[in-house]
């Protein structure tokens, strides 16, 4: 498993699975979690608003070699991005590995 700040350092390999969620300004996964179940079990909470599931394909980094943000595949296509700069969502994602 990869959190929030192994996505943003660059741990994510091609092919893994991403979940993200929008926050209304960055929150900590805990908070987040909390908000996820409150709003479960029918419970006003305006940490978040969705979630969504997508396979990383690549970092976006600049002339330095600095990560930006990600590249991914989603439904809706395969050149989708985010920039780190908008700092409005919580990441988890999931390297997979080949079983021989």
């Amino acid at each position: 498993m990869i959190d929030n700040a192994g996505v943003k350092d660059g741990c994510l390999q091609e092919g893994a699975m991403l979940q993200y969620w929008n926050t209304n300004g960055f929150i900590n996964f805990e908070t987040l979690k909390k908000a996820i179940k409150d709003s479960i079990n029918q419970i006003s909470n305006d940490n978040f608003s969705v979630g969504h599931s997508v396979i990383f394909k690549s970092y976006i980094k600049d002339s330095s070699s600095n990560i930006e943000g990600i590249n991914f595949y989603d439904y809706s296509g395969i050149n989708r991005s985010y920039s780190f700069s908008d700092n409005n969502k919580i990441f988890l994602g999931a390297n997979l590995k080949d079983i021989k």
